[in-house]
């Protein structure tokens, strides 16, 4: 779970681009089969005549022996997009933000937040919490690069600290909040990720 897509630039191999900063994370267990729904629901919006049947087979048990080898960490797998009536992603940033104590660390290729994002960083940083926000130095969309420049300088004046990514391009999407919550997926820190494109998060 995480930003990577399918593509040379996934793998540094553009020059272009060159290092390519990104963020996954492995799922095993019974949080691997939330995954696994979610992809099955996005395959039978996308491919109306060529639906995946929910059988059995692709949603296994997981043996009592193995559920117990090993307690692992508790996780959340969070979706959401067109088919989706909330906004459980930006809810979900929204939660790990407010419920910050100390810091709150995010990096996002796309920073276009909308209002009540923003308010939740400005007002967690003048709470005197460590608000850091890190984006790409170098853009792969002009406009939106420059649009997250000034979304990110809005947020200057409270308290919050803004960095940018020199060794390549930045294309992780995290938040760590207090170093004990965290989130990792596919969703920007924008307005589209928020509402209009499917995106999952696994929050731990």
């Amino acid at each position: 779970m995480g930003g990577f897509n399918i593509g040379d630039e996934y793998l540094g191999k553009v020059k272009k681009w060159g290092y390519w900063r990104d963020a996954a994370v492995r799922i095993e267990g019974y949080a691997a089969l939330a995954c696994q729904l979610r992809f099955f629901l996005d395959w039978n919006y996308a491919a109306k005549a060529h639906q995946l049947d929910f059988e059995p087979r692709y949603f296994p048990d997981m043996p009592a022996a193995e559920q117990q080898l090993s307690p692992g960490m508790p996780v959340q797998i969070v979706s959401g997009g067109p088919d989706t009536y909330w906004n459980p992603i930006k809810e979900a940033y929204l939660k790990l933000i407010n419920c910050a104590t100390e810091t709150v660390y995010l990096q996002t290729p796309y920073f276009i937040p909308d209002e009540s994002v923003r308010d939740a960083l400005r007002i967690a940083a003048l709470s005197g919490l460590d608000v850091r926000v890190m984006i790409p130095n170098r853009p792969d969309h002009p406009f939106v690069y420059w649009a997250s420049l000034s979304y990110v300088g809005q947020l200057l004046d409270s308290g919050v600290k803004a960095y940018s990514y020199d060794n390549g391009f930045l294309h992780a999407k995290t938040i760590v909040a207090d170093e004990t919550a965290a989130s990792v997926g596919s969703a920007n820190w924008d307005v589209r990720s928020f509402g209009l494109n499917f995106e999952t998060n696994v929050l731990m």
